[in-house]
């Protein structure tokens, strides 16, 4: 059930190790029940592996764990136990330092140093419609009319359907609760996970809603947080936060479950009640899922020889694809961005969804090559081998090489030539997929 929101987020493969939340909120509840340094060394390894895998959720984690340890502290501060447990948080916030503080540390030099980011898109925040839209993959839920999109502006992002579980599940808990005695009792048992893990849901959905409006309210949560909070203002899809919402609603939902079970009497009854659960969960839970072929370096194209060149300059692929083309862009300089990693060169192309100041402008120059404002571009940014692709590349999009932007034809290639002035260019290496210039010394 907590794997809903998940389901639209295949694509970005760090996404799918979200599974580390309730790891790491697990680990840390039985921390403060029986504190240990080896509890703490395993939190603080938890919390880093949550950061440096996705740092979107890494970031949420933190903060919300150093709350949760600071209001039971000061619930604690006549408990005798009080310096063990201080002990234990004190070795996962060691060891948290040590493995992601460098990170954290470039992150956030990256972040304060570029005025490429300043806001997040309007398009990328939660909206209450989402909770009921299944993600575009879902195989058995296309079709459902009242799970399908029904806002033009809704983003690849923008699925955050609840579940069938925590739609049954939240009312029936609120019921339990309400109607038994019992219930309450087996809830109250767990009364301060569930605030703990309510908190963190309700602290993230506050972010993930951005501006808003929500209802038509305003939200004033995100610009408060963005100001307070180092790397938010460097979240693109907050929408993604609600993976915290989600947790809470599945745990709120399986916690009134339980109740619920302890009041049925029949055996047969609580295991019916169970299995259609499940099949439940199973049958929304069912998707496509795309794989794709990873590309691998020919002998005789540009990035072999590549690999065989001196690391002291910047290359620069041409064509370039500016943001502006989304998935052609994606898949183009992703793709490049593959057949590049076994050279030690660094590179003018790249994708992410974080794209350094002036990027767009970069590309348009270069693409103009070679134009007296690519030639300046060039200088100014050091480059030092200009490659210039001839053929297709080996992506997973057929819409890539019908661009127009993963490579030059014959009749371009001789135009470009024609216009290079003399003495810009002090070797030429030619290969089966393209040209790799070699830029003379100024």
């Amino acid at each position: 059930t907590f794997s809903t929101i998940r389901l639209t987020q295949t694509g970005h493969f760090q996404l799918m190790f979200a599974f580390l939340i309730p790891l790491v909120l697990l680990i840390l509840f039985r921390l403060l029940d029986r504190p240990s340094i080896a509890g703490g060394v395993g939190l603080g390894i938890a919390m880093s592996n949550q950061f440096l895998i996705a740092a979107y959720y890494g970031l949420i984690m933190i903060i919300s764990v150093s709350a949760i340890a600071a209001v039971v502290l000061i619930l604690r501060r006549r408990d005798p136990g009080l310096k063990r447990l201080l002990v234990a948080l004190g070795a996962g916030a060691v060891v948290l330092l040590v493995l992601a503080g460098p990170v954290m540390l470039q992150h956030n030099d990256v972040q304060t140093s570029t005025n490429e980011r300043k806001d997040y898109p309007a398009a990328f925040a939660l909206t209450l419609g989402d909770l009921r839209t299944a993600a575009l993959l879902t195989e058995n839920l296309d079709g459902i009319s009242a799970l399908e999109n029904d806002n033009p502006n809704r983003t690849a992002e923008n699925y955050a359907y609840v579940g069938f579980f925590v739609a049954i599940g939240v009312p029936a808990t609120l019921l339990a609760a309400a109607a038994s005695s019992r219930a309450r009792l087996r809830i109250a048992r767990r009364r301060r996970e569930l605030v703990a893990v309510v908190a963190v849901g309700a602290f993230a959905c506050a972010i993930a809603v951005g501006r808003g409006p929500i209802l038509g309210v305003r939200m004033p949560f995100y610009d408060l947080a963005a100001d307070v909070i180092p790397g938010v203002k460097s979240m693109l899809a907050i929408v993604r936060l609600f993976v915290f919402g989600q947790l809470a609603l599945v745990v709120v939902a399986a916690t009134g479950l339980v109740a619920l079970l302890h009041l049925l009497r029949p055996r047969a009854l609580r295991i019916g009640l169970c299995a259609v659960l499940s099949g439940a969960i199973m049958f929304e839970s069912g998707q496509l899922i795309s794989l794709a072929r990873i590309p691998t370096v020919q002998p005789t194209s540009v990035y072999a020889v590549l690999q065989t060149l001196s690391d002291d300059g910047v290359v620069a692929e041409l064509p370039l694809a500016w943001r502006g083309l989304g998935s052609t862009y994606a898949y183009t300089e992703a793709t490049r961005m593959v057949l590049a990693s076994g050279d030690s060169l660094r590179s003018v192309n790249g994708y992410s969804g974080f794209a350094p100041f002036g990027y767009d402008v970069v590309v348009e120059s270069l693409n103009q090559f070679p134009a007296p404002t690519a030639l300046r571009t060039i200088e100014d940014l050091n480059v030092r081998y200009v490659v210039i692709h001839t053929a297709p590349l080996p992506t997973v999009s057929d819409d890539v090489n019908s661009s127009g932007y993963a490579f030059v034809t014959p009749e371009q290639l001789a135009a470009i030539f024609a216009e290079i002035p003399d003495g810009l260019v002090a070797e030429r290496i030619d290969a089966d997929d393209g040209v790799i210039l070699v830029i003379a010394d100024p």
